[in-house]
């Protein structure tokens, strides 16, 4: 399953944010306030979905992106999950989304577009909740209070695509024993034990828990308190965050043997499941202050790195894993359809095209990998460490010699 943000909007979009909502860091949208590394390619999508920005792609043609207030796209995003395999998504909530409001709005509207595309088109969805920089009442009170919500006013739970895991439905929590957490271990602990036996029957779920990559040696990325572990190993689920943790194939085969593999034998201690994350890339210079920010640190190697470290979490006996993420432009993780050259995207900025590593790619081109990644995971294609294709020039694939690990 992939993290879909769904938080992109646009002027005129009929939302009521009204605003270029992660297109831009500021209100206008030009080549200076851009806030993304990747742009999508929207040349599929159709008029009634796109909207002006007033940048112009390389190629002299008006630059136009979507929102995903407009059910029409979201419904297309799905159906690519469909199209190339895909199970789900975990839609992302953040602390906007808990008090009536604009942002509330507009993430319930897309809650229910990601609902009715997943149930047409036989698809999985899932919440999850994003803390970071939340207050200890926004963890405790304000999730509740808006997972109620859902459960009664949407009836959320009760579709047929809502995702299920140990008999309940399941609610992701990310975000949870990160250095600089505002909340106190005993706020994680209390909602994760609200979702697990506290709630009404009702509204008990199981819970997956994003966690930082040094959560079983509270080392790194994670708050070094002890009383941290306990809220650990209370969770149904750990899905360590790795964005950012490690790049190429020798990191991440050093990643393999120093946390995956103790990681995987620990949580089998205390009976917990093992979600890694795999991430295709990582650039936000756009996004960042002034747009100082590294332009491509974390290279792509043309979906070598992403399959590298699926390879990687399947060999050492994973049966589930996160996809980080399905439509985040901002951090370039994004796997849907993005500008393969320079020439489909804007001028006057700098992104991080499918072309910028040396590779000559469809805008597809990570769709199908992970496509691919899904068949490996089920055992339907044999574990091998290289995608079993190539990008070839008319755009298609082609399989690609075998090698191994």
């Amino acid at each position: 399953m992939y993290g879909y943000q769904g938080w992109y909007a646009a002027p005129r979009d009929g939302s009521p944010l009204q605003s270029w909502e992660h297109w831009s860091k500021t209100g206008n949208l030009t080549p200076a306030s851009i806030a993304i590394d990747l742009w999508p390619d929207v040349s599929e999508y159709d008029d009634d979905e796109l909207y002006e920005t007033g940048l112009v792609l390389a190629g002299g043609q008006s630059a136009r992106v979507y929102s995903a207030w407009n059910y029409k796209t979201v419904d297309r995003h799905v159906r690519w999950m469909r199209d190339y395999g895909i199970d789900g998504v975990f839609l992302q909530r953040f602390a906007g989304a808990l008090s009536p409001g604009r942002k509330q709005a507009f993430k319930d509207q897309v809650l229910q577009n990601i609902r009715a595309a997943s149930e047409k088109y036989g698809r999985v969805f899932a919440v999850m909740y994003d803390v970071s920089g939340w207050t200890r009442t926004q963890l405790t009170n304000g999730m509740k209070q808006d997972w109620m919500r859902l459960t009664d006013d949407f009836g959320m739970t009760a579709s047929r695509s809502y995702q299920w895991h140990r008999g309940r439905p399941v609610v992701a929590i990310w975000g949870i024993g990160f250095r600089g957490n505002r909340f106190r271990p005993e706020d994680a602990r209390e909602i994760v034990s609200w979702f697990q036996k506290d709630a009404p029957e009702a509204y008990r779920a199981t819970v997956v828990g994003g966690v930082p990559w040094g959560w079983r040696t509270l080392e790194g990325d994670a708050d070094a308190n002890p009383a941290w572990t306990p809220v650990y190993r209370s969770l149904s689920v750990l899905m360590p965050w790795t964005v950012g943790a490690f790049a190429g194939t020798e990191g991440t085969d050093r990643y393999r043997q120093e946390r995956l593999v103790p990681d995987l034998e620990e949580t089998r201690t205390f009976g917990a499941d093992y979600m890694p994350t795999v991430w295709p890339g990582y650039s936000r210079h756009n996004s960042a202050s002034k747009q100082s920010g590294d332009f491509n640190p974390f290279p792509r190697m043309g979906g070598q790195f992403w399959w590298h470290q699926l390879y990687n979490a399947i060999s050492i006996g994973a049966t589930m894993i996160y996809g980080a993420m399905f439509d985040e432009n901002d951090e370039s993780t994004a796997i849907y359809k993005v500008a393969p050259t320079p020439a489909q995207a804007p001028t006057g900025a700098r992104f991080v095209t499918l072309d910028v590593d040396g590779f000559s790619l469809p805008s597809d081109w990570y769709l199908r990998v992970a496509g691919a990644g899904t068949q490996m995971l089920r055992g339907d294609i044999p574990l091998d460490n290289a995608i079993p294709f190539v990008a070839t020039a008319s755009g298609s694939a082609r399989p690609t010699p075998r090698l191994r690990h």
